[in-house]
C-alpha cells in the first residue's frame, strides 16, 4: 500500500513509525546529493589546512587548541560542526569518549573525527595523523586501511544482495583474519551510520540496498582500540541506486604522516 493512504498510517505500530520515518531520510535525491558533497568538500579542506600546519609545528600542543582551532577555522568560513569535535592525542586515541583536554604535549598519534554543516546538511570524516618515525604504528594504520578498502570491495560486488548485516559480517571477518578479534570496533561500537540533515541516521540491520532513482549514504568506521592506542579510520560510501553504483565519497587520504 501507498504510504500517502491514512488507513495503511493508521495500521502502523509505533516501532513502524521510525522505519517509516527513516526510509525518507536514508535515500536522499539529486539536490540533497549536492549539499552532502558540499559538506564533505569543506570538511576535507579543513583536514588539509591542519594537516599543512601540523607538518611545521614544533611546540607541544593541546587537544583544546586544536578544537578551538577547528571551530574558528569553520566560523570564519561561515560554517558550523556539525558535532563537537572529537580530538585525541597519543594514548587518548584508545579511548571512544574521551573529550580534549588542556594538557600540552608532543602529538605522535592524533585521532580527528569532525564533520561540518553546510546547507542544513552534515558530513562526519575520522582521519589518523601519525608522526613519520612511528613505523610500527603506520603498518597497523595501513592494515586498518586495507581492511576498509576490502570492505568497500565487498560492498560494490555485493551491491544488489547484500543487506546492512552482511556488510558487518565480512567486517568482523577482516578483523579477525588480521588476529584483531580482541581490539575490534565491534567491541565499542558500530561499524555504520546514515548521514544527511543527521550525522548519525538509523540504518535498518537487515536493509536490502534497492535500485531507486536516488542516493543514500552511509559512513564505513572500522577501528581497533588498545591500552596503547586508538586507530579509526572513517569513509563515507555513496550509492547510486539507479545506477547500482557504491562508490568512496571521500576525495583524500584517510591518514596522514608528519
Amino acid at each position: 500500500p501507498s504510504c500517502t493512504s491514512i488507513g495503511f498510517i493508521k495500521s502502523l505500530k509505533i516501532k513502524d513509525y521510525k522505519i517509516l520515518n527513516t526510509s525518507f531520510l536514508f535515500f536522499k535525491s539529486e539536490k540533497e546529493k549536492k549539499k552532502i558533497h558540499e559538506a564533505y568538500r569543506e570538511t576535507e579542506k579543513l583536514i588539509l589546512n591542519i594537516y599543512e600546519k601540523l607538518k611545521s609545528y614544533q611546540e607541544p600542543l593541546s587537544e583544546t587548541e586544536l578544537s578551538i582551532y577547528i571551530k574558528n577555522y569553520l566560523i570564519n568560513k561561515n560554517l558550523f560542526w556539525s558535532f563537537e569535535p572529537r580530538v585525541a592525542f597519543n594514548k587518548n586515541t584508545s579511548n571512544i569518549h574521551h573529550k580534549p583536554t588542556e594538557t600540552k604535549q608532543k602529538p605522535e598519534l592524533i585521532m580527528l573525527d569532525i564533520g561540518v554543516i553546510k546547507n542544513k546538511y552534515c558530513s562526519d570524516i575520522t582521519v589518523m595523523f601519525v608522526n613519520k618515525n612511528k613505523k610500527q604504528l603506520i603498518r597497523q594504520i595501513q592494515t586498518i586501511d586495507q581492511i576498509k578498502q576490502n570492505i568497500h570491495t565487498f560492498i560494490s560486488k555485493n551491491l544488489e544482495k547484500i543487506t546492512y548485516k552482511d556488510i558487518d559480517e565480512f567486517a568482523r571477518k577482516e578483523f579477525i583474519k588480521n588476529n584483531l578479534e580482541k581490539y575490534m570496533y565491534s567491541n565499542f561500537h558500530a561499524l555504520s551510520h546514515s548521514i544527511g540533515r543527521k550525522v548519525h541516521e538509523y540504518i535498518p540491520e537487515n536493509l536490502i540496498f534497492p535500485k531507486k532513482t536516488k542516493y543514500s549514504y552511509f559512513t564505513i568506521e572500522p577501528a581497533i582500540y588498545t591500552k596503547d592506542y586508538g586507530i579509526r579510520l572513517e569513509d563515507t560510501i555513496e550509492i547510486n541506486h539507479n545506477t547500482g553504483e557504491a562508490k568512496r565519497l571521500n576525495s583524500i587520504s584517510s591518514f596522514f604522516l608528519f
